[in-house]
């Protein structure tokens, strides 16, 4: 499957990568593993960027195409 990487340019202050959890919506489209995006099948999913302790969190809208 084809991996992209997720860049993450900051964090906030006190915070490690390995604080960084990530929760797909429809694990039919994509997983993360890794700090990685691995696409499944076509489709649309958003996927969450979160600190552990849940205090800061973005989103991730990700579109897979089939070609």
């Amino acid at each position: 499957n084809d991996a992209k990487d997720i860049i993450i340019n900051s964090l906030p202050n006190d915070y490690q990568m390995s604080d960084i959890c990530y929760e797909v919506e429809n694990k039919e489209i994509a997983r993360v593993e890794n700090h990685k995006i691995y696409m499944i099948k076509p489709g649309v999913t958003k996927i969450r960027i979160y600190t552990s302790d849940n205090k800061y969190e973005v989103y991730l809208n990700v579109l897979v195409s089939d070609g």
